[in-house]
């Protein structure tokens, strides 16, 4: 599996996530790509207008990336939910919710998917369909963990 491109927010620039040499500048961006990188040759990923609610954590949950979808998701602006954890949208419930996925994903190593109960900041509760994916290194070690999160409530799924 490919490294996560590491992104640099202040500098707009995506990092290779093996050697750490530039691999590009951020501008709109499209949807997931690969870049090789010129100076060690391993492939990164970069997240980029993805139609469902993504987000990328570290391995304790602190969220390091979410894209623009989150804040019509979730009522929350980007720079609101950096820093945080999945839990913030998650309700009284959350929390438990989603250190429970993150235990499944460390252990296991592998995807799962589910649905959980969402509360959004305006306090409108919605039920959505939920991908957890671990991002592994080299030595099979969890690097990132990726949250890709789509609306399945008819009523609440155009806020």
């Amino acid at each position: 599996m490919s490294p996560l491109a590491k992104l640099d927010k202040e500098k707009g620039e995506f990092r290779c996530g093996e050697c750490g040499k530039l691999l590009v500048k951020i501008g709109p961006a499209p949807d997931s790509y690969e870049v090789k990188c010129g100076r060690c040759g391993e492939k990164n990923t970069i997240l980029g207008r993805l139609i469902e609610h993504t987000i990328v954590t570290d391995t304790k949950g602190k969220i390091l990336y979410a894209n623009s979808v989150v804040e019509k998701a979730t009522g929350y602006l980007i720079s609101e939910v950096i820093g945080q954890t999945p839990s913030l949208w998650g309700g009284k419930t959350g929390e438990e919710n989603y250190t429970r996925l993150l235990a499944s994903v460390e252990q296991n190593k592998q995807p799962i998917m589910t649905t959980v109960t969402n509360t959004r900041k305006d306090g409108v509760v919605y039920q959505a369909a939920i991908t957890v994916s671990p991002v592994l290194d080299s030595k099979n070690e969890i690097q990132f963990i990726v949250f890709m999160e789509r609306c399945i409530d008819r009523e609440t799924r155009n806020l």
